[in-house]
């Protein structure tokens, strides 16, 4: 059984909108070679209990982007990934990435 670990060479989180009713997250990454795709997970408070909202398949360029639009003014997300691979196993969950959502 191969573990999978999740290392991020970069990580640039936005909370922007365009408007003032549309609020989003934007998390970019680096792909990895060897994996076959990320999960990404948010919770509302750092020790909750992070739900999965995306799975992302590595086939799209060197630099991933996940645009969450579920997210409201005001309130902090945290966020956690975790990559899998081509068997489906999912490796260790990153860090807590905080974002406060104005």
């Amino acid at each position: 059984m191969q573990s999978l670990l999740l290392f991020f060479a970069w990580i640039e989180l936005f909370a922007s909108s365009t408007q003032s009713q549309d609020k989003f997250v934007e998390i970019h990454w680096d792909k990895l070679d060897d994996v076959a795709g990320y999960y990404i997970y948010r919770a509302m408070v750092i020790d909750g209990q992070y739900e999965r909202i995306a799975t992302i398949p590595n086939s799209q360029g060197n630099n991933l982007i996940y645009r969450d639009n579920q997210v409201f003014q005001n309130n902090f997300y945290y966020y956690k990934m975790s990559a899998y691979n081509s068997e489906g196993l999912e490796g260790h969950l990153s860090g807590f990435l905080r974002v406060f959502v104005e």
